[in-house]
C-alpha cells in the first residue's frame, strides 16, 4: 500500500466522523419571532354588530380591552337592543294587520258602493259614514307606520353605536362572569370565536 492510498483512507475516516457527530448534534427547538402576541385564554371577542345574521370567526380590533364597567355598559346595550327588536317586532305585525284590514275595509266598500241606493239619504249618509270611518283607520295606520319607522331608525342608530364601542372588542371571560346573569347572557350570545392579538389594559 502507498502513502499516498494511507493517506487518502485517513482523510475518508476523518471525514466520515465529523458527518456522523453532526448527525448525533440535536437541532435546536424553532423559537417564535419576536413581538407574536400570546394567547390569552381569558380574552373572547364581541360580535361586530347585534345582527341576526349569523357571524363568522373575527378577529378583534387593534384595540384595549374592554374594562369591567365598559363590559357592563355593552350588555346594558345589548338588553335593550333585544327589547327594542322585540317591540319593533310586535308593533310591525300589529301595523300590518292593522293594514291588511283597513284594506279588505275599502274593497268591500268599493264593491258595495254600486249598490247604494243614491235616492235614499239615509242609505247614502250610512255608506258616507263607513267610509269616514274606513279613511279614519287608514289615517291610524299611517300614523303607526310613520312612527315604526321612527322606531327603526332610533334602533339603527343604536346598533351603530354599539358596534362602534362594542362591536369586534375583547373582553375578559372572568370579568363577564361577575356580571348579573341578564347581562353576562347577553354578552355571552352576542360573542363570536376569534383571535384576540391585542394590547391589555
Amino acid at each position: 500500500m502507498t502513502d499516498h492510498t494511507l493517506r487518502s483512507r485517513r482523510l475518508l475516516a476523518t471525514l466520515l466522523l465529523v458527518t456522523l457527530g453532526a448527525c448525533r448534534t440535536s437541532t435546536p427547538a424553532a423559537s417564535a419571532p419576536r413581538g407574536t402576541p400570546a394567547i390569552d385564554p381569558d380574552l373572547a371577542v364581541l360580535a361586530p354588530t347585534t345582527s341576526d345574521v349569523p357571524r363568522p370567526t373575527a378577529t378583534a380590533k387593534a384595540a384595549t380591552v374592554l374594562s369591567l364597567v365598559e363590559l357592563r355598559a355593552c350588555a346594558v346595550r345589548v338588553v335593550d337592543l333585544d327589547r327594542s327588536d322585540g317591540l319593533i317586532k310586535a308593533e310591525r305585525s300589529r301595523v300590518e294587520r292593522e293594514r291588511m284590514r283597513s284594506e279588505r275595509l275599502k274593497d268591500s266598500l268599493e264593491i258595495v258602493r254600486p249598490f247604494v241606493n243614491t235616492k235614499s239619504k239615509a242609505a247614502v249618509d250610512a255608506f258616507n259614514q263607513r267610509i269616514d270611518g274606513q279613511r279614519s283607520d287608514q289615517q291610524a295606520v299611517d300614523a303607526a307606520t310613520e312612527r315604526l319607522n321612527r322606531s327603526v331608525t332610533e334602533d339603527g342608530s343604536s346598533r351603530a353605536a354599539f358596534s362602534a364601542a362594542c362591536g369586534a372588542r375583547p373582553y375578559r371571560r372572568s370579568q363577564n362572569a361577575s356580571l348579573p346573569p341578564a347581562l353576562r347572557a347577553a354578552i355571552d350570545k352576542n360573542s363570536c370565536a376569534g383571535f384576540v392579538p391585542v394590547r391589555d389594559r
